[in-house]
């Protein structure tokens, strides 16, 4: 109960997105919420940087809460980049924020914590779909085409080793070299045997 009292009135101190996410995915873990869940994603919107919330929720919308989580990352980042070459200061760390993000490792998300035995941190966790792996919520999106399965033939190509020998060499005309079912001399089909 206290850690969903917390997660309500959690919110992000510009520009530490990351430690804003990190302990927002603790406590939603802690508190049992699901991370695919509309309540997660309004508590998570309600907790961000009123500047980051409006830019966040620019064309197209996320719909996920990942989408969601990556997106308020870049406008984040984005915001810093601004502020920079403009020479403004908001938030602590803000002069010379490109070497402070160099040396210091972000915090890491807690539901990222267990995804996969010596799996390295990933600051961009977007998934990589290609055409034969794309949900149906990326039908409408470019995706790379899945070239796995054309690269070599597993079997030999059909017509066996001298496919196209027949461009080398001139043919000569073709006999019928099958025996006949009836009287089982060459030269005829059964249908026009002589002794039907």
């Amino acid at each position: 109960m206290r850690a969903r009292q917390e997660i309500a009135k959690l919110k992000m101190k510009y520009p530490d997105i990351n430690g804003y996410i990190a302990k927002f995915e603790e406590l939603a873990h802690i508190a049992e919420y699901n991370t695919g869940s509309m309540e997660t994603i309004q508590l998570f919107l309600n907790g961000l940087d009123r500047k980051i919330l409006a830019k966040v929720m620019g064309v197209p919308v996320p719909i996920t809460y990942l989408q969601f989580k990556n997106r308020a990352v870049q406008v984040t980042k984005a915001q810093q980049v601004i502020e920079g070459i403009l020479g403004e200061t908001r938030g602590p760390n803000t002069q010379n924020w490109w070497r402070n993000n160099q040396t210091r490792t972000p915090p890491q998300p807690f539901f990222t914590h267990n995804r996969g035995r010596g799996q390295s941190f990933r600051t961009n966790n977007t998934p990589r779909y290609n055409s034969s792996t794309a949900p149906p919520l990326y039908n409408d999106r470019v995706v790379p085409m899945d070239l796995g399965r054309t690269r070599s033939t597993p079997f030999p190509p059909r017509g066996g080793p001298n496919r196209g020998a027949y461009n080398q060499v001139a043919t000569a005309p073709s006999f019928n070299l099958k025996a006949c079912y009836n009287c089982g001399t060459v030269g005829h089909f059964s249908r026009d045997c002589p002794q039907k």
